[in-house]
């Protein structure tokens, strides 16, 4: 088995990462438009207890970070709570139901400066009205639903992350303590219409209790575009 080296800077990893991809990355068609090079399967590993792997060789949105895991650990799937707390991570996904669902998509381009005018009129809306909100904020079965509220075939709500913490406590040797968002069932239709909010990138993590020591592996789907690579 090969070693690997826990004391590996992060910013370093992620570096090599990035010049992987430049380097062995195979150029491919994806949903945005923009092209991307990809590489398949690539792990990154972090031990949590030299710190807080955060980068530095590139600017991250801290505030908007925290606030999103929050939001999704509290079931939510309404972007009311992000727009009241200044992240427009999910802003332009519950804006672009707003205008198909008003017949405005083409009366409006994307990014265009009608378009931008009326993004800002509709994220001040769901700012100042809990009806509003509750009428064109929702964004449907993404992660907050599937890692809090999980619904089986009989009608059961499963609390993903409960359960978690219940396993961590009670049966921590076991190899089930999974949290998974890849809903097949509910995300169908959001993974074959790009104008709604996408399925979880986050689609599976794992926790696991070794030698007294808490571990988690995380599969994530991402894209590593060209111009994020620059």
């Amino acid at each position: 088995m090969q070693s690997y080296d826990f004391h590996k800077n992060p910013d370093k990893e992620y570096l090599s990462l990035m010049q992987h991809i430049l380097e062995n990355g195979i150029e491919r068609k994806e949903r945005t438009g923009i092209g991307a090079k990809s590489v398949f399967g690539h792990q990154m590993r972090f031990d949590l207890s030299l710190g807080f792997p955060l980068l530095t060789t590139k600017k991250v949105f801290i505030r908007g970070i925290i606030h999103e895991l929050l939001w999704f650990l509290t079931g939510d799937t309404n972007i009311k709570y992000l727009v009241r707390n200044d992240v427009k991570i999910w802003n332009e996904w519950a804006f672009q139901v707003y205008l198909e669902k008003n017949q405005l998509q083409k009366k409006l381009p994307r990014y265009s400066k009608e378009w931008t005018e009326k993004l800002e009129w509709f994220v001040e809306q769901i700012k100042i009205s809990d009806k509003f909100a509750s009428e064109w904020g929702e964004l449907g079965p993404i992660y907050g639903k599937q890692w809090r509220k999980w619904e089986t075939p009989k009608g059961q709500i499963i609390d993903q992350i409960q359960n978690v913490i219940d396993m961590l406590k009670n049966d921590p040797s076991s190899r089930r303590i999974i949290v998974s968002g890849w809903n097949v069932g509910e995300i169908f239709d959001l993974i074959h219409d790009h104008n709604h909010a996408p399925p979880p990138c986050h689609s599976l993590f794992q926790f696991h209790i070794l030698d007294g020591k808490l571990s988690c592996q995380l599969y994530q789907n991402n894209r590593h575009a060209k111009e994020e690579m620059t």
